[in-house]
């Protein structure tokens, strides 16, 4: 399996999000936001870091990116890309396919950026971004 099936699975489907890795469909969501990346670190971490994974995200703002870069993702497909993300993914060369580019992404209301995207702003580092966007979940399901 390829790019290109992912990105039909993620249309036909309508998922959010889906992973292949080793040639399967290995991970499908049609949770919102981060949530599906994390859910996949969660339930995968006996995964095997020498296998690159495809992923096919609606949304890949720099936060998505970063966990992607952690879940060594090498190849991206979404509709929606913004340029912190297109930058960071160029600089770890993960082959990244995309319909629109945008300044930032933007949060559910629409009235500023996505609190994700805040928060990841001034980390490069993927690890880092794991941790920052994990605990901020945290003190938010209190």
């Amino acid at each position: 399996m390829n790019l290109q099936v992912a990105k039909h699975n993620l249309h036909q489907q309508n998922y959010s999000c889906l992973i292949i890795r080793d040639q399967e469909i290995v991970f499908t969501s049609k949770e919102s936001g981060v949530r599906p990346l994390l859910l996949y670190i969660e339930q995968k971490p006996h995964i095997p870091p020498s296998l690159p994974l495809i992923l096919a995200d609606k949304v890949i703002g720099k936060a998505a990116a970063l966990l992607a870069i952690f879940l060594n993702v090498k190849e991206i497909y979404t509709p929606l890309l913004s340029i912190p993300a297109k930058d960071i993914l160029m600089k770890h060369q993960i082959q990244i396919e995309y319909d629109q580019l945008v300044p930032y992404i933007q949060n559910r209301t629409g009235t500023g950026p996505c609190p994700m995207e805040t928060l990841v702003s001034s980390i490069s580092d993927p690890k880092e971004a794991y941790e920052a966007i994990t605990s901020f979940i945290a003190t938010k399901s209190i």
